[in-house]
């Protein structure tokens, strides 16, 4: 047999410095060519042993290593994608609620307090939100008046009667948006002194409705108490508001 002639090998170890990706564009360039490598490392590698080269041999070895190195960084580099894929998709959600909070800045404040300091689900936060657009939208658009006052009504749910005393007793003549937000979560729960509004089984149907049309026709029935005739509307009033906060 004859042996292979090393002279004719030259090869170097292939050496990238890795470099950490800043956007998720970077990180799928940067995971390609490593990928890349590996190919070409293991195509080297293998072709090295089918001509009868040893793993022992220095060529082999060093070729060994490059092909290591580069699944090493085919590994960090997957590792990278996925991690400025969710810093990308955070991104874009950031970007949702900047142009939400600039076309309905009110609603948007509302929506995000109701998610966020009382943790209420998508579904509740749109069946509440569909009232509001019926109490003070303004031609039913997301565009609330908070501080409307009207017909003995005032605010985001045109609070009449002794309601309406109790939250100005605790609030003042004229209680913010957060301060109004409390004080509907107080009357369902019953808290903070307030007087509770609706029975456990009733809120119970509020807040596990199957859907924003079915919370926002309880909110009316229950909390809110309105005529019959103006329930039905406010379940297309919720899905508007689930369409454009959750899409």
């Amino acid at each position: 047999e004859t042996e292979p002639v090393e002279e004719v090998i030259i090869l170097e170890n292939v050496v990238v410095e890795r470099v950490e990706p800043t956007t998720l564009d970077e990180a799928n360039s940067s995971l390609e060519a490593a990928i890349s490598r590996e190919s070409v490392t293991m195509a080297v590698y293998e072709g090295l042993l089918e001509l009868g080269y040893t793993e022992e041999h220095p060529a082999v070895a060093m070729t060994k290593i490059d092909v290591e190195n580069a699944k090493a960084d085919v590994a960090y580099y997957t590792e990278q994608q996925a991690y400025q894929a969710e810093q990308e998709a955070a991104r874009q959600e950031a970007r949702k609620w900047e142009k939400r909070a600039a076309e309905y800045p009110v609603a948007t404040k509302v929506w995000l307090y109701m998610k966020n300091e009382f943790g209420w689900s998508d579904t509740v936060c749109a069946g509440i939100m569909g009232n509001m657009m019926a109490e003070c939208g303004g031609c039913w658009t997301s565009d609330l008046d908070w501080d409307v006052s009207g017909s003995n009504g005032y605010g985001m749910i045109q609070w009449i009667g002794g309601r309406r005393k109790q939250l100005f007793s605790i609030y003042g003549n004229k209680p913010g948006i957060e301060s109004q937000l409390q004080f509907i979560k107080d009357e369902l729960y019953g808290t903070n002194g307030v007087t509770k509004q609706v029975t456990d089984n009733q809120l119970n149907k509020i807040m596990n409705a199957d859907s924003p049309e079915d919370c926002a026709y309880a909110f009316a029935s229950y909390y809110e108490r309105c005529a019959k005739s103006h329930r039905s509307v406010r379940r297309s009033y919720a899905r508007r508001a689930y369409e454009y906060f959750v899409g």
